[in-house]
């Protein structure tokens, strides 16, 4: 499959510098989004004191989206420590009808934050 470069879901700070998206968040935004879920294996561990997120490595905060063609779910989104979800998106990502676009931007609404490439470009 080709793919275009890699995209990031993320938030900009002062100065025009990413800013960090807890994993409390992602978890949430992709809670209350249709057509994605939280890896069936990959819900993140909670500190039994605070209650927050916490993750291990890189792989808590993985994400699924269904594509009903296939009646299948197939692992996208990764959660990065740094503070912002990365996935790769297939050639029609550029096409505003593009199910994994659509849900990717419903997603970066929710986070207030943007979807761009590894180039700067941003996608509604």
């Amino acid at each position: 499959m080709t793919s275009t470069p890699e995209m990031h879901i993320e938030r900009e700070g002062a100065g025009g510098l990413r800013a960090w998206i807890p994993l409390d968040d992602w978890c949430e935004a992709v809670r209350l989004t249709d057509g994605v879920r939280l890896a069936v294996d990959q819900e993140p561990a909670r500190n039994p004191v605070t209650g927050k997120a916490i993750s291990f490595g890189e792989i808590a905060g993985e994400s699924e989206i269904f594509f009903p063609a296939d009646d299948a779910w197939c692992r996208i989104f990764r959660w990065d420590p740094a503070g912002y979800i990365s996935f790769s998106a297939p050639v029609d990502f550029g096409a505003p009808q593009s199910r994994l676009r659509e849900i990717a931007s419903n997603l970066a609404q929710r986070l207030r934050a943007e979807v761009r490439d590894e180039h700067g470009q941003t996608y509604g």
